[in-house]
């Protein structure tokens, strides 16, 4: 694919987008519905033209195709007798490989016409995988299929060594038989990423590289950097200190007896003697005791 464009209306699906795939890719394809994946697996087959540029398959590519809900056979033959006449096996083979899809039994004899739709996709996607192509398309091939039938398709794919590019919402089959994923992001943008889809995923939601410079959310700003609450000073723990020296004078002020009494001599004693319950509410007579020595210490100066 070179240069491809693709619109329909004022809707832009592919917008100048280059694509090349090689032998034995196995591609996941995936977007929001409406993106453009099914118009671009109608280009890959020939159904549908660019707007402009190119899209060509290599020589001697093979395609197989399954579409949603859509089969040629015939409504009056029975299960056994279409897979029989499609896949060249012998009737105990194809009996074999019809029972990894969950026909089983008297299964095999059901007409066509009697088939529901979801037993129509097991059928078509049973002859899907012995297909002798180069290149599966595959669009929402898990539609329909109930847990049985998607192991036996995803067994079978896995042991598929040619080509392939599915269309799919379910995540569990892109993660096991897909090794690259082809995106469409919206608006014409198709991304090729060089892994399943579980790893698309996890590098699309990483945070984007900075170059090794702090992200603006933990960037201190001009003014947080000039605050002066956050500049250390070295009189900050003097500050602090003496800051809680001041709350201790609040919460304890001088009591009345300390210094000298009226007769001038020191009454020390007294407030030494004192009972513990009054000279110091309860918890804090520790406290008392080490601003006494300072006190002490000052009116002996």
């Amino acid at each position: 694919m070179e240069e491809a464009s693709k619109s329909y209306g004022p809707k832009r699906l592919l917008d100048k987008a280059d694509l090349v795939l090689y032998r034995g890719d196995r591609v996941g394809v995936v977007g929001p519905n409406g993106a453009g994946k099914t118009t671009f697996i109608e280009m890959v087959l020939g159904q549908e033209s660019p707007d402009a540029g190119i899209i060509r398959r290599g020589h001697g590519v093979t395609v197989a195709y399954h579409k949603q809900e859509a089969d040629d056979f015939d409504p009056d033959v029975s299960v056994l007798e279409t897979f029989y006449e499609r896949s060249g096996m012998t009737i105990g083979e194809a009996r074999s490989h019809l029972g990894k899809f969950l026909f089983t039994g008297e299964d095999v004899f059901k007409p066509i016409s009697a088939l529901s739709g979801g037993e129509r996709a097991k059928l078509a996607m049973a002859l899907m995988v012995l297909s002798p192509a180069n290149l599966l398309v595959l669009d929402e091939p898990t539609n329909h299929l109930d847990i049985y039938s998607c192991d036996a398709l995803t067994d079978s794919l896995l042991r598929y060594d040619g080509t392939l590019l599915v269309v799919s919402h379910d995540r569990a089959l892109l993660d096991t038989v897909t090794n690259r994923t082809l995106a469409f992001e919206g608006s014409g943008k198709l991304t090729l990423f060089d892994g399943p889809y579980h790893a698309y995923r996890a590098a699309k939601e990483a945070p984007a590289p900075n170059n090794g410079r702090a992200s603006p959310a933990r960037r201190a700003s001009p003014a947080r950097r000039a605050s002066p609450a956050r500049r250390a000073s070295p009189a900050r723990g003097a500050g602090v200190k003496a800051t809680g020296l001041r709350a201790s004078a609040r919460l304890f002020p001088t009591p009345p007896l300390l210094g000298r009494g009226r007769n001038g001599k020191s009454n020390h004693g007294a407030l030494l003697s004192m009972p513990r319950s009054v000279s110091a509410p309860p918890g804090v007579w520790p406290c008392w005791k080490l601003m006494w020595r300072r006190w002490k210490a000052d009116w002996r100066r």
